[in-house]
C-alpha cells in the first residue's frame, strides 16, 4: 500500500484546521516545521462519522499561533500550503473575512524558506526572526498557483528581523498585489550571493519571465547589508517605497519611489536613476502599474 503524500513528506505539526492554538513550541528535524494544510471540509475518520457537518477549515479563524520556534528541518520552518482565508462565518461565502495573525515565530537554519506562503487572505505575520535559513527568509504568495485576497493592508509582514546566511534571500515578494512589508530590518546581506529582496516568488518555473506585481515597503532598515534588491529579467516587479526608506539614498528626495527592473523604457524618464546596492533604477515620485497584453 503506497504512502500518502502528505505521509511522505512528514511535519512537526501538521495543521488541518487553524482553529486551535500553538503557544511555545519548537518544531526541528522533519521536513517541514508548522504546516497549515488548508481543506476545504473535515476529512478522514471525522468526516466518515459524520462530524465534520458544518466546518470549513480553510475559512476558519486562526486561533492562536504565538511564541514558536522553527529549525533545521529540511524544507520549511512554517508552510501554509494551498490557501489559507479566515471568515467571521467560515462556512458562508458570503461573509466579511477575519485576520488571521502569526505572532513571534523564531525560524532558523531550515533547509529552504524560514516562511513559505502559497496563497493567502487577510493574513498578517509579526514580531518575528527569521534567521539564516538556505533561499529565504520570506516567500510569499508564489506563482504556483498564488495570489493574495484584500486590498492593500489586508496582508502585512510587520516588525520582524532577517539575518542573512551563507545564500539565500531575505524575502521573495509575491506574485500578486496586495502586500505590504512594515518596519523590517535586514541584517547581514553583505556577501555575493545574498540579497534582502529577490522579485516574484517561483515566477522562473510557473510564469518565465513574467511578473509585474507591486509590493509596497515602509520602515525598512539595514545592518551590514549593502545588497539591496535583485531582479532577475525586466517587468519582473515593482517594489513601492512609501516612505523613502526602502531606498534612503534615492535621488530627488521624494518620499514615494518605485524600484523597478531596468528596461527600454525608464531611459526615457528623468526621475529614475541607477542606485548603488539596488539591481534596475529607482523612479522617484512615480507609481507602475501592471497589464498584460495577449
Amino acid at each position: 500500500m503506497a504512502l500518502l503524500n502528505t505521509d511522505q513528506t512528514p511535519a512537526a505539526f501538521w495543521i488541518t484546521n487553524p482553529d486551535n492554538t500553538f503557544i511555545n513550541n519548537v518544531a526541528s528535524g522533519a521536513r517541514y516545521g508548522f504546516w497549515y494544510k488548508d481543506e476545504s471540509a473535515v476529512t478522514g475518520v471525522m468526516a466518515a462519522d459524520g462530524l465534520g457537518t458544518g466546518v470549513c477549515p480553510r475559512h476558519a479563524r486562526v486561533r492562536k499561533f504565538e511564541n514558536n520556534i522553527a529549525h533545521s528541518n529540511s524544507h520549511y520552518g512554517l508552510r501554509i500550503y494551498h490557501f489559507l482565508a479566515p471568515r467571521v462565518e467560515p462556512c458562508n461565502s458570503n461573509s466579511r473575512p477575519r485576520t488571521g495573525t502569526f505572532k513571534g515565530l523564531l525560524s532558523y537554519r531550515n533547509g529552504k524558506n524560514g516562511v513559505t506562503v502559497t496563497a493567502q487572505s487577510h493574513l498578517k505575520f509579526v514580531q518575528m526572526q527569521v534567521v539564516e535559513n538556505k533561499q529565504a527568509g520570506f516567500e510569499m504568495a508564489s506563482a504556483q498557483g498564488g495570489f493574495i485576497g484584500g486590498g492593500w493592508g489586508a496582508n502585512i509582514v510587520q516588525d520582524v528581523v532577517l539575518v542573512a546566511g551563507s545564500s539565500g534571500h531575505g524575502i521573495f515578494t509575491a506574485a500578486d498585489h496586495g502586500l505590504t512589508f512594515d518596519r523590517i530590518t535586514f541584517v547581514n546581506y553583505d556577501s555575493g550571493s545574498t540579497y534582502a529582496v529577490r522579485g516574484c516568488a517561483k515566477c522562473e518555473g510557473f510564469t518565465p519571465r513574467g511578473g509585474g506585481w507591486t509590493t509596497r515597503f515602509k520602515r525598512i532598515a539595514y545592518d551590514t547589508s549593502p545588497n539591496r534588491v535583485m531582479w532577475r529579467w525586466s517587468h519582473e516587479g515593482v517594489h513601492e517605497d512609501t516612505d523613502g526608506t526602502l531606498v534612503p539614498d534615492a535621488p530627488g528626495g521624494k518620499r514615494l519611489s518605485s524600484l523597478v527592473p531596468t528596461n527600454g523604457l525608464l531611459p526615457e524618464f528623468s526621475d529614475c536613476a541607477t542606485v548603488t546596492g539596488y539591481q534596475g533604477r529607482v523612479c522617484n515620485g512615480m507609481r507602475f502599474r501592471r497589464f498584460a497584453v495577449n
